[in-house]
């Protein structure tokens, strides 16, 4: 064998050796997997680690060395020796490997592999196999086969190391779901944690006791709750988005009574399908920006160049790339995304606040509405991923207003969200801790915290209780598929799950029961199922369907007609539709929920929370139900009028105990009465709350002609009183609390006296005039009125609210008056061109705001200034936006803005209609919307050759031809002002001026996109288009619509079958109306309305007729489509337009740190002034005046890199350290004539942070 010292002989082995010596060598000591070598090697831990402690580094390189050499003698020794030696020191050297396996340890351990195997043994999947195993090889090696035996052991090994990886699997698949959650799990009766947990599995696995470690990850599992590895609703490819709208669109048929109800559902669901998509785009960004364990993924900068960087796609800049480059980056939502994305990229304090979000507790409403706003299952159990994941979501979910009239608040809401995200994530982590928000404030000049409960009222008015017929696969459209994943239906079930339900709903059930008794239970089922497939194949035809379907199996059973009668009737007259409402409350049973109640809320949840981000929108109405705390309550007038009808029942009390009894009593009576009502309304304020409820249907379109919907409802607790049970039986209660108070001492004399004015009270309670009296008690004005006792339709006050929200320890300024703010406007305004005047005046008057327009040209696009219409609406004005933008910056007056506007609009106009030509398609657009309805439709064709008639014919006619000749030929019938105002409306609608030869490229990209052409064809497309169009100055629309659709149809020439060669097809209306919309808004934009479709915010604009120079205030969409003009009177000349313009009242206008660069520049300025008025003085103390302006100066330039929150201490403490002297320069002014005000401007800018 090998000697004890190395060799270095050069040794030739003979032909075939190698391949003999990997044979014995595969056998023996090689050819076995990583894995088994691993744990073999386990067992000689002990040996490795004393002589790796023993050995130096050179030490161990001449050991390496010095095996390989001993291996090589080895194999020359095994060469020279005979077969029979060979085979004997074989067996010598298998048997030592044998023993050796099975009576190792590890160092300090007295368990050898065979304890180890009992351990294994324990463990139900193993104990055959090890048992027969570990007795083939005790068998083997009493024969002297050990080769065999250690091959078997090594089986045996491979197999235990198999399950123990298994176990590990499935142990780290949980772990890694909490991992970092800081969540406290229990084990054993108390509270561990899954380190802990860990230490514990790992340990047993060491030692191969399988079954202990399996039953500690089954502890460990229920711990953590098996649903919290539910993940977020899977992340959506950009580029599927219009997909997700379709299968919104496409459900079960709609039900309706009338053509025109169905057309209002139809749009209805359209509409719904948009937000679900915009929804659907939200969560998918949110879940891959923010991981599993709750780190925001943004860009990884210079690390990107280490060799151990993995690249990922799902990462913030990623995720901002496909948003910008997808179909979609044109659309308001993916605008606002792309926004928020930046901005959480960009502002490392809203970082910081966003990885501070903790997880609320499970049970709580915020966690349903997190629950909801990642599609994860109804009862799973979150981490502070989900909700850093819920709240990104949200910030990323632009909120627009809906049919609900919760203007007031959506307007405050929408300028947090947007402009204000600090403020947004804030509020979302003291709705997951404390389950409420709060703010302090001082009203009617008392101290006190608000609490608002996080508001988990929806309203589920929309698809969620349309009515649908039978048709189509309910089960596969998204809100139904989202519900049923709320309740764990599996795939595979869902489809017979919902048929179930569907047939209990309808009866179906019910009458196949009525058949005869032969009729077994399976063919009542097989029946039922070839009934409800039959209605759905035929919803024109349900009872067609049904009678073929029981026809055909009475004939089948020879059952006869009587036989089948009942059955029949019971189903004749059946209208087989349903709303998801009610087929998710059916299916709730037909599962045996343990909490149904529970379980539907969970379904409902999950279905409307494809619909729209239900975290917002709870926070949206949270902030609504904050006015109810101001000292302008409108839910509470319910709680007044409740007070006053209680006082109405006093008398009637003591009229029936004077009827009924003596004066004595009735006297006594009345007394106990006032006493009772008394103590009854401070029960009533202490219990009752008050809360804003989206789901008060209102009893007609509200005046702001959208919302249909909100309000308040009362609360007894936190339990909605939603009915006259649940309000009089809280009544009943609080009176008995009431007369108990006061009454419940068994010694009180008036103890049965006042049992029996209780009964009295309490049986009028619940009666029609009493609750008729509360309503009427209840309402003070013809637009807010109850809708019940407990329901109020009413919106809010606008100023109640900032002041609520942004914790305003006094209402908002008001110079002028006690009751309006500082701007109001003329009331009533007169006309549109007043109001745009106002507007400029009253904005440009703000503060600041000049400069910071001027200096951040895009910091007010999102940003804006709370205003209402008395009576109407509260929205946001935009002062960003580009014409009120021109005249702030220029600090024009409203008079001088407005005839500039007026002037620049008017040549616009000019412009368009001389240089774009009159083709048939644009004349046909003109056509429909500058002739009158009716004469459209029925006299379309004397008023086409009459136009003609007045058209050139020496050469082309232009638009300014038409709209002159449309204008003469109404003149003639005597409408020609009419005609004027229609017409040039209609030039505003559709035209606009011709393209810059610079602008073209771009605006045929953004075309090229509106029109949806297959990106595949856009660039060949585009340069078609180019080549067409030729080299000019400017481009018509109708020239670019000519080309462009020449250029469509020659790529379509070349591609024709190609995938997406269809996208290439575009009719001339949609051509033209593109095109008109890569212009934008028209006219002067003033304010964002808060509403919107999915795929549109709506905006308010002055807009100036063309060809009546009238100013006009119109809505219209963000890319100028879907234009109206508003109602000029309602709107204009009979409401006040209120203007909030002190920005540091409700939080600024602009981001702080703006604000505070601005006012900084401003102050340094002033001191600059100040000091060149000091040096040019003949002071005798001028120096040392010169010395202490410089020291100032250099201590504000210490603030320069004020950029958050965090800063405002240093602020606070400049204003601190130097007060003497800048309370001092305040009055330098009228000294010197110099205003320094650097203190003033300071403190104003810090409130900006309020």
């Amino acid at each position: 064998m090998a000697t004890d010292t190395p060799t270095k002989e050069d040794v030739s082995l003979p032909k075939g050796f190698e391949q003999w010596a990997l044979k014995y060598f595969g056998q023996v000591g090689g050819g076995i997997t990583d894995e088994v070598t691993e744990s073999v090697g386990e067992f000689f831990e002990s040996v490795d680690e004393m002589l790796e402690k023993e050995l130096t580094t050179e030490e161990r390189e001449e050991r390496s060395l010095y095996e390989a050499s001993r291996e090589l003698e080895e194999l020359v020794e095994l060469r020279s020796m005979t077969p029979e030696d060979v085979e004997h020191e074989e067996s010598a050297r298998q048997k030592e490997i044998y023993e050796k396996i099975r009576s190792s340890k590890r160092k300090g351990e007295d368990l050898t592999v065979d304890g180890r195997f009992e351990n294994a043994k324990k463990h139900a999947p193993l104990t055959e196999p090890l048992t027969s195993g570990l007795s083939s090889v005790e068998k083997l090696a009493s024969e002297g086969k050990y080769g065999a035996a250690v091959n078997m052991l090594r089986s045996l090994i491979d197999l235990v190391h198999f399950e123990r990886n298994a176990i590990r699997a499935d142990f780290y698949k949980l772990y890694d779901r909490v991992e970092y959650s800081h969540e406290r799990i229990e084990r054993d009766g108390r509270m561990s944690d899954e380190f802990e947990y860990q230490d514990i599995v790992l340990q047993h696995l060491d030692e191969w006791k399988l079954a202990e470690a399996v039953e500690e990850v089954k502890k460990f599992e229920s711990g953590i709750g098996a649903p919290s590895i539910a993940k977020a609703k899977a992340p959506t490819s950009f580029d599927e988005l219009g997909q997700i709208e379709e299968r919104y669109k496409v459900g079960p048929e709609i039900s309706s009574s009338s053509e025109e109800l169905r057309k209002k559902a139809q749009r209805n669901r359209d509409k719904t399908a948009r937000f679900a998509r915009n929804t659907e785009m939200s969560r998918s960004a949110a879940t891959r920006i923010v991981n599993e364990h709750g780190e925001l993924m943004l860009d990884i900068g210079d690390l990107a160049e280490f060799p151990f960087f993995v690249e990922t796609e799902d990462r913030l800049p990623t995720v901002l790339s496909e948003v910008s480059d997808s179909d979609h980056s044109e659309l308001p939502q993916s605008v606002h995304m792309i926004q928020v994305m930046t901005r959480i990229g960009n502002d490392e304090s809203l970082q910081k606040a966003i990885q501070k979000i903790e997880k609320p507790d499970d049970d709580s409403p915020a966690a349903r509405m997190i629950r909801a706003t990642l599609g994860l299952p109804g009862d799973a159990k979150l981490t502070d991923a989900h909700a850093r994941q819920a709240v990104v979501c949200a910030m990323m979910s632009q909120l627009r207003q809906g049919s609900v009239g919760s203007c007031f608040a959506t307007a405050t809401a929408v300028e947090v969200q947007m402009s204000k995200p600090e403020i947004f994530v804030r509020d979302m982590t003291q709705l997951f801790k404390e389950g409420k928000i709060s703010r302090k404030v001082k009203v009617d000049g008392t101290s006190k915290t608000i609490e608002i409960p996080i508001n988990e009222n929806i309203l589920a008015a929309s698809t969620y209780q349309q009515p649908v017929k039978f048709s189509g696969a309910p089960h596969e459209t998204p809100g139904i598929s989202t519900a049923l994943d709320s309740l764990k239906v599996p795939d595979e079930d869902r489809k017979k799950v919902v048929d179930a339900a569907l047939l209990k709903l309808t009866g179906v059930n019910a009458a196949l029961e009525k058949l005869p008794s032969s009729v077994t239970a399976e063919q009542r089922q097989e029946l039922a199922a070839k009934i409800l497939e039959s209605v759905r194949s035929q919803p024109e035809d349900i009872a067609g369907a049904v009678n073929a379907e029981i026809t055909k199996f009475m004939t089948s059973s020879g059952l006869g007609e009587e036989d089948v009668r009942e059955a029949k009737e019971t189903l004749a007259g059946k209208k087989f539709t349903y709303s998801p409402e009610h087929l998710l409350g059916q299916i709730v049973l037909d599962q045996g929920a343990s909490n149904p109640k529970e379980a539907l809320a969970s379904m409902k949840d999950a279905y409307l929370g494809q619909e729209e981000n239900r975290l917002i929108r709870a926070w949206e109405y949270s902030i609504a139900s904050m006015v109810e705390e101001s000292n302008k309550p409108l839910g509470k007038r319910l709680l007044g009028g409740l007070n006053d009808a209680v006082n109405d029942l006093k008398m009637d009390v003591y009229i029936e105990f004077i009827l009924n009894s003596d004066i004595d009593k009735a006297t006594r009576a009345e007394t106990i009465c006032d006493r009772i009502a008394v103590e009854f309304d401070r029960l009533v304020k202490d219990q009752i709350k008050t809360s804003y409820d989206p789901s008060v249907v209102h009893a007609g379109v509200s005046s702001d002609g959208s919302s249909s919907y909100g309000g308040y409802s009362l609360y007894d607790g936190d339990k909605k009183i939603e009915d006259r049970g649940t309000y009089v039986a809280a009544l009943k209660r609080l009176m008995q609390q009431a007369r108990d108070n006061l009454y419940d001492s068994a010694d009180d004399p008036e103890k049965s006296d006042s049992l029996e004015v209780l009964a009295e009270l309490q049986k009028r309670i619940d009666d029609d005039g009493f609750l008729n009296n509360v309503m009427s008690k209840s309402q003070q004005t013809s637009g807010d009125k109850p809708t019940a006792p407990w329901s109020y339709q009413a919106g809010g006050f606008t100023d109640s609210l900032l002041q609520m929200y942004h914790g305003r320890e006094t209402p908002l300024k008001m110079k002028g008056s006690d009751k309006w703010p500082s701007a109001t406007s003329p009331t009533p305004v007169e006309s549109a061109d007043k109001l745009f005047s106002f507007l400029v005046d009253t904005v440009g008057g703000i503060p600041g705001i000049a400069d910071l327009l001027k200096e951040n040209p895009g910091s007010l696009d999102r940003a804006g200034i709370p205003v209402d219409t008395t009576g109407l609406h509260a929205f946001t004005l935009k002062p960003g936006s580009k014409i009120l933008k021109e005249a702030i910056v220029g600090g024009k007056d409203g008079s001088t803005a407005l005839t500039e506007f007026k002037t620049a609009e008017k040549q616009k106009y000019e412009k368009a209609q001389k240089e774009t030509l009159l083709t048939d398609e644009l004349k046909e657009i003109l056509l429909k919307q500058s002739l009158d309805s009716s004469d459209y439709k029925t006299n379309k064709a004397h008023y086409v050759t009459e136009i003609d008639k007045l058209l050139p014919t020496d050469r082309e006619p232009t638009v300014e031809d038409f709209a002159k000749a449309v204008t003469q030929v109404y003149a003639a019938e005597g409408h020609g002002s009419w005609s004027k105002r229609r017409t040039g409306e209609a030039l505003v609608r559709n035209l606009v001026p011709p393209v810059p030869k610079d602008d073209l490229s771009d605006r045929l990209d953004v075309l090229l996109k509106r029109l949806k052409v297959h990106k595949s064809f856009r660039a060949e497309v585009k340069e078609e288009a180019v080549k067409a169009l030729g080299d000019h100055d400017n481009f018509s629309m109708s020239l670019i619509a000519t080309k462009v659709t020449e250029a469509l149809d020659t790529v379509k020439g070349k591609h024709g079958g190609e995938e997406g060669e269809e996208s290439l097809t575009v009719d001339s209306e949609k051509m033209y109306g593109e095109i008109r919309a890569t212009d934008g808004p028209m006219g002067a934009v003033i304010a964002d309305t808060n509403w919107g479709d999915g795929d549109h915010l709506n905006l308010f604009s002055v807009v100036v007729n063309p060809l009546t120079d009238s100013v006009e205030m119109w809505v219209m969409n963000e890319d100028g489509t879907g234009s109206s003009k508003m109602d000029q009177d309602k709107w204009i000349k009979n409401t006040t337009w209120r203007v909030f313009d002190d920005p540091t009242e409700y939080g600024g206008v602009i981001d702080a740190p703006a604000r505070f660069r601005t006012v900084h520049k401003q102050a340094l300025s002033q001191f600059a002034a100040l000091r060149e008025k000091v040096a040019g003085s003949s002071s005798a103390n001028k120096e040392a005046a010169l010395r202490k302006i410089d020291e100032l100066v250099k201590a504000m330039k210490g603030l320069e890199d004020v950029s958050s929150r965090e800063d405002v201490p240093r602020i606070e403490q400049f204003l601190k350290d130097h007060k003497v002297m800048l309370d001092m320069l305040d009055k330098a002014k009228a000294i010197l004539g110099v205003e320094v005000a650097a203190g003033k401007l300071f403190e104003d800018a810090i409130k900006t942070w309020s």
